[in-house]
């Protein structure tokens, strides 16, 4: 588990460090571009994908130094992080090895909880939940938490009564909502997380291509189109491995891919990037491929 101290301010990252590490080169560095830095450049793990103070909530009571703010957020946060990335590790050496990927009934809800928080931690992916209605029904119900607990303002009560969208926006990013969304700190979430684990199945792709690797965006979740139409979401887990949910709750599978498959891991590396700020990987050239398809 990851150690916090509340006198200071945190460098918080929202793509966590353990699943980083998974896309380095073998000097254990990324490969990094972004909108704001098109040519790629590199840099360690822990120098990425992170804002400041992301996940920490002021205390009301306490004032306005860095004293008073509250990590409780992120140690949540810090706590499946902790608890998953050896899941994390064990699935990937069993993909990769063709075995049954899950050591118990308990690493494979804590692995599809993980996938979920993956789904709605980060900057990126929350902005887009905000475009959609039921993104729009897990910050209102947050926000409707937070204000039975007397954490805003009469007029930003009935803003979020009203759910006015402007207005949930501005109140989410002044008064850390998102971060109550991160960990599924609310009713809405709760039964989302519970419906996700026990109606999806998971299928788990390893590409054995020597020109093709998975990167991973500040999106975090991925989500790719297919030709009828369908989209699905997945989580890059290392430079050769993803993981897509399936519809059907008792199917756990491996894919293998081989070099006939390089268009599909392009399609899904586009796919991640064109919905990311930031994209990651083991080479120069690899991220220096998808520059252009960056998200706004």
């Amino acid at each position: 588990m990851i150690s916090l101290s509340t006198s200071r301010s945190q460098q918080q990252h929202y793509i966590p460090k353990f699943l980083l590490k998974h896309f380095c080169d073998e000097s254990g560095y990324l490969w990094a571009v972004s909108r704001e830095s098109p040519k790629p450049f590199r840099k360690r793990p822990s120098d990425l994908f992170h804002v400041r103070n992301l996940y920490s909530n002021r205390d009301p009571d306490r004032g306005q130094s860095v004293q008073s703010l509250s990590h409780d957020h992120e140690r949540t946060l810090a706590e499946i992080e902790g608890r998953v990335a050896p899941v994390i590790m064990r699935i990937s050496e069993n993909v990769r090895t063709n075995q049954w990927p899950f050591q118990s009934p308990e690493d494979e809800i804590l692995f599809k909880r993980f996938f979920l928080s993956m789904a709605r931690r980060t900057p990126d992916s929350q902005l887009r939940m905000l475009d959609s209605k039921e993104g729009e029904m897990l910050f209102h119900d947050q926000a409707l938490a937070l204000s039975n607990q007397g954490l805003f303002e009469r007029m930003e009560w009935d803003a979020v009564e009203s759910m006015r969208i402007g207005e949930l926006k501005k109140l989410s990013r002044g008064r850390k909502v998102y971060a109550s969304v991160a960990t599924g700190d609310s009713p809405v979430a709760r039964r989302e997380e519970q419906r996700f684990c026990e109606e999806s199945g998971l299928c788990f792709l390893r590409s054995c291509s020597k020109t093709q690797s998975f990167l991973i965006g500040s999106h975090g979740i991925g989500i790719i189109q297919w030709p009828d139409g369908q989209q699905t979401g997945f989580l890059p887990l290392a430079s050769d491995l993803c993981v897509m949910p399936t519809e059907s709750p008792d199917e756990i599978s491996i894919c293998t891919l081989n070099n006939q498959s390089d268009e599909l891991v392009r399609d899904m590396n586009k796919s991640s990037t064109a919905i990311s700020r930031m994209i990651a990987g083991n080479s120069k050239s690899l991220v220096g491929s998808y520059v252009k398809l960056l998200g706004s």
